[in-house]
C-alpha cells in the first residue's frame, strides 16, 4: 500500500482552464493529500479520499480555475511513467472538485 499511495499522491494529473494568466509558466497541483495526510505510509481506508490545491508560476498568479482533473494510479513507477493506470485511470473528469475526491479504482492491498 505504501508504494501505491506514494504513486497516488505524486501522479495526480490535473487539467486547468486558464483565465487571465498573462504569461504563466506552469500550472500544477500542490499540497497533495490522501485522507488528510501529505505522505501517508499506509491507509486502512478501502476508498481513500484525495485532495489537492493548484498553483501556477510565472508573471501572474491570479485568475486560474480548475475545470477538470485526471487521476492515474499505477502499481509501479514504470507503469505510471507510461501513463498506464493499471489500478485506476479516472479519465478526464469535468469538475472543479479538488477536495475529497474518492478513489474509485481496483482494490488496494
Amino acid at each position: 500500500m505504501k508504494n501505491i499511495l506514494r504513486i497516488f499522491l505524486s501522479v495526480l494529473s490535473v487539467w486547468f482552464a486558464e483565465l487571465n494568466l498573462y504569461g504563466a509558466d506552469t500550472v500544477m497541483p500542490v499540497e497533495l493529500s490522501c485522507e488528510y495526510l501529505d505522505s501517508p505510509l499506509g491507509i486502512d481506508i478501502v476508498q481513500p479520499r484525495l485532495s489537492w490545491k493548484i498553483t501556477q508560476t510565472g508573471a501572474a498568479v491570479n485568475g486560474i480555475v480548475q475545470t477538470a482533473y485526471r487521476i492515474i494510479v499505477a502499481s509501479s513507477p514504470e507503469k505510471l511513467n507510461a501513463d498506464e493506470g493499471d489500478l485506476w485511470n479516472s479519465g478526464k473528469v469535468t469538475s472543479n472538485s479538488s477536495v475529497h475526491v474518492i478513489y474509485s479504482g481496483k482494490k488496494l492491498s
